[in-house]
């Protein structure tokens, strides 16, 4: 065999044709890759990775490997020197792995002046060095087995006819087959699964740097299954037992082998790596889940990357239940019902060639199950001040989480029950109509006053632990002991529970009356319960110089009232820095006369979860707020108190607020050490307090003044997520990715140098190879290459 490798590799590079064939094959990567302006084009992505070249690769290796192949047999039929092999003393084998050797090392070959391609990113990319070489080395060993797996093709079909001819269009048509029909084929029967016989299926995820078993051993018995039949073909000795014996093993391993799930993600921040939580809903889908996803037609080429990292995802999640069905759809056809459905465009600045344009795209999917169909926003909302590609980064990040969330919404039962407390003046239904709208397609809602603790404290409790989670948003009157004694039992008995407090009272309606308001604290009667929990809600406001604006009326023009927005410092914008699942990738949540939360040592876990930034201070009540205070320039040396909590995650087993004091109400079995649980503690009362417009509630987070988004329902939604998950999916959230760009500016200014030496470099290292070979040839044998 190893004398057979080394004749086809004589007679190959020994060849003016296999240069041609190589220097064709990067002439055409070159144009595709580096010089035509296409989404293809490395330097227009925006993006350190080589993912356009191997795309490309794969489908050029349709047409090169099957020239690399087209003589193998061909030629020695029409030579006649088939025959005299066969008096060799060589097996058919080793002739079919000769040749099947010398075209995977011609293809490694072909492949290593590539290797300037990512040498050329590695130093465009920002920083310096910042590229995925996980993937691209598993981009590299899926190559490799495509090219081995077309190679058995093109000697299969090549063991057929005399024609080399007829040799190269049966091989090319064979492999597009094999590698695309399938998965076309695929789709027209889609309860079938038949894409899993697909090549191009099996090459996509491989090429991600995500090495499958399945998909190596897919590779190896395609291989192995064409380099049979070429064996049987040019065999003398027509064996069909031993034919069918081999096809019937095949078929045996690759059965055997969809249980055989051992997956090795090569990635540096193990993207393609699914969170348990998400493989345990996903197993959990017994009929199809039909995925529509709008992100089809043109577009941003940035945004491209949405669409790709969107489609691997969701080949990830296919991956491991096949009744995911997914479906990529061009919004433009059908634009207008689709906003009425709520999936609102998104206007996109884009910046092309230093030239900076306006893009609208509809970043949403849909998955519908069993009748049930939830919203999924693609295009995370983030802090105004992040980038569009911090921007695109926080929403890939964000993509396990948003389709793993929804399927679970629309695959589950309402099973977890929450209440909305009333009874001490919280917020009226109507203020929370956004949130609890969100809340009551997943949960149980039901409100519950602790009127009857009085005379029924037993039932009361009782009733009352029958909720999950209690939300308690914005009280203005004082509990009494026998309310809290309530409140204390069921949390010790595991209840969850969130506090929205306004320790202060401040209100924006009478500010806005009257242009001044007198702050003062407020009496809940609260302050010990908190202490005996390690938390204290201070009497004070926070005045921030990192805040949101307010809309003010600045004078008429005609019969028209003129509006400006001014920020105001009462009203502190918070962007969380910490990777909690809860607070990590959302947008900065808006306050409203806001109190800092001081934390107490004791057995329980405390997390701050959000608070002011440096540049902060605390006003003392009472005290007067003047809203003229807007048209006051900050002394920012005024501003160094720090970081001020404004919002607590407490978790672990809570010693009751009434130990070692008399109980203001008998109960059977009371608790002074609870189970498990947690509390999130928020120092101001409006943060899920929704504006309404014209009577009607609108959009939690939206401000309709200044039409600034924040995410305070996102927040919100996490926590409630965060104190029922069982199931522990929203700590994906914690997920970390980067995407690894290139430098702008860079690429700008030597664009033309790149795009000259990706052409000259490989083909002068092909050159080089081949005048090097010359030179060997004529000094060994004396001859120059024919």
């Amino acid at each position: 065999m190893i004398a057979l490798l080394k004749k086809e590799l004589r007679l190959f590079f020994g060849s003016f044709a296999g240069y041609v064939i190589i220097t064709g094959f990067l002439i055409l990567n070159w144009l595709w890759l580096w010089a035509l302006n296409t989404d293809s084009n490395i330097l227009n992505s925006g993006f350190a990775d080589l993912s356009q070249f191997f795309n490309s690769t794969a489908w050029l290796f349709i047409l090169v490997v099957p020239a690399l192949t087209m003589k193998s047999f061909s030629d020695e039929y029409q030579t006649g020197t088939i025959e005299i092999l066969k008096t060799k003393p060589v097996s058919d084998w080793d002739l079919i792995l000769g040749k099947f050797t010398a075209t995977l090392v011609i293809i490694i070959l072909i492949l290593l002046p590539t290797l300037f391609y990512a040498y050329s990113i590695f130093n465009l990319a920002m920083p310096v060095g910042n590229i995925e070489f996980g993937s691209l080395i598993g981009s590299y060993i899926g190559l490799i087995f495509l090219a081995a797996s077309f190679a058995s093709i093109g000697l299969w079909v090549s063991s057929f006819s005399k024609s080399i001819l007829v040799a190269l269009l049966a091989a090319i048509t064979v492999s597009f087959l094999v590698f695309s029909g399938i998965q076309e084929f695929a789709k027209l029967l889609p309860n079938y699964n038949l894409e899993s016989f697909a090549m191009l299926t099996h090459f996509t995820s491989i090429s991600r740097g995500v090495i499958d078993m399945q998909d190596i051993i897919y590779f190896v018995l395609v291989s192995f299954f064409f380099l049979n039949l070429t064996n049987f073909n040019i065999s003398t000795k027509k064996n069909k037992n031993k034919l069918l014996y081999s096809l019937i093993i095949i078929s045996i391993i690759y059965i055997a082998s969809s249980n055989f799930n051992k997956r090795f993600d090569l990635t540096q921040d193990k993207k393609y790596t699914l969170s348990p939580s998400s493989i345990e809903i996903l197993e959990n889908l017994d009929q199809p889940a039909v995925v529509r996803i709008y992100l089809e037609g043109d577009f941003p080429s940035e945004f491209k990357r949405l669409q790709t990292e969107t489609k691997q995802l969701l080949e990830e999640l296919k991956a491991i239940n096949r009744n995911l069905k997914i479906f990529f759809i061009d919004p433009k056809k059908n634009l207008s019902e689709l906003i009425k459905k709520g999936l609102a465009p998104s206007r996109l600045t884009v910046e092309e060639n230093g030239v900076t344009s306006e893009s609208i795209i509809l970043p949403w999917a849909t998955v519908t199950y069993k009748n049930k169909t939830e919203n999924i926003g693609l295009l995370k909302n983030s802090n105004p001040k992040d980038t569009q590609e911090k921007q695109l980064e926080n929403s890939i990040q964000n993509l396990e989480y948003a389709f793993v969330s929804a399927l679970k919404k629309v695959s589950s039962k309402k099973e977890k029950s929450i209440v909305i407390l009333a009874g001490n003046g919280e917020l009226e239904d109507i203020y929370l109509y956004s949130l609890l709208e969100n809340l009551g397609t997943n949960y149980h809602l039901a409100k519950f006053t602790l009127d009857s603790v009085k005379t029924s404290p037993k039932k009361t409790l009782e009733h009352l632990n029958s909720y999950n989670l209690a939300i308690i948003a914005k009280p203005t009157k004082a509990f009494s002991e026998k309310e809290k004694y309530a409140l204390d039992q069921y949390l010790l008995n595991g209840g969850k529970s969130i506090w929205m407090v306004d320790n202060i009272h401040a209100e924006m309606d009478s500010l806005q009356r009257n242009g001044k308001t007198l702050a003062y604290p407020r009496n809940l009667n609260l302050d010990d319960f908190f202490f005996r929990y390690g938390a204290r809600i201070n009497q004070n406001l926070i005045k921030d110089l990192y805040a949101s604006k307010i809309s003010l009326a600045t004078g008429n023009t005609g019969n028209k009232t003129n509006f400006e927005s001014f920020l105001w410092f009462y009203a502190p914008l918070v962007t969380p820095t910490n990777n909690h699942p809860i607070v990590n990738n959302i947008s900065p949540v808006k306050f409203s006369f806001v109190s800092s939360i001081d934390t107490l040592k004791n057995n329980i876990k405390k997390t701050i979860l959000l608070q002011s930034s440096t540049l902060s201070k605390e006003i003392q009540t009472p005290a007067i707020i003047k809203l003229n205070s807007v048209s006051e320039k900050p002394d920012p040396t005024m501003y160094r108190n720090g970081n001020k909590t404004l919002g607590l995650l407490l978790e672990g087993a809570f010693t009751s607020a009434y130990k070692d004091r008399i109980k203001p109400i008998e109960i059977e079995n009371p608790k002074e050490t609870g189970v498990l649980s947690k509390m999130i503690l928020i120092a101001d009362g409006d943060i899920g307090k929704n504006q309404v417009h014209q009577g009607k509630p609108i959009e939690l987070g939206i401000d309709k003044w200044t039409q600034e988004y924040y995410g305070n329902k996102e927040f919100l939604l996490n926590s409630i997520e965060y104190l029922l998950d069982d199931t522990g999916l929203i700590s994906i959230r914690s997920k970390e990715i980067s995407l690894k760009t290139l430098n702008k500016n860079k690429v700008l200014q030597n664009k033309t140098f790149w795009i000259t030496l990706n052409f000259f470099i490989p083909i002068l290292l092909t050159l080089i190879f081949g005048s090097a070979y010359y030179y060997y040839k004529k000094n060994k044998y004396g001859k120059p290459i024919s």
